[in-house]
């Protein structure tokens, strides 16, 4: 995965982290989390994206859950 594309779309995924909890935390999260946990959970997505990826380039579709 090209190095710039992954940093930008990690960036992406942080601000839509973030807006959408800064939406939500007065009304109805129990606390509101840190700068820090916002970036580890876009790290985190990116993560998941990324193997995701990795499996298709080796011919593997991604295993997806059962609804």
């Amino acid at each position: 995965m090209h190095a710039n594309w992954s940093r930008d779309l990690e960036r992406e995924i942080e601000g839509a982290i973030r807006e959408r909890i800064d939406r939500l935390a007065a009304e109805q999260l129990p606390f509101q989390p840190t700068g820090r946990t916002i970036h580890l959970m876009a790290k985190a997505a990116m993560a998941v994206y990324e193997a995701a990826d990795d499996q298709l380039r080796q011919g593997r579709e991604p295993r997806r859950q059962a609804d």
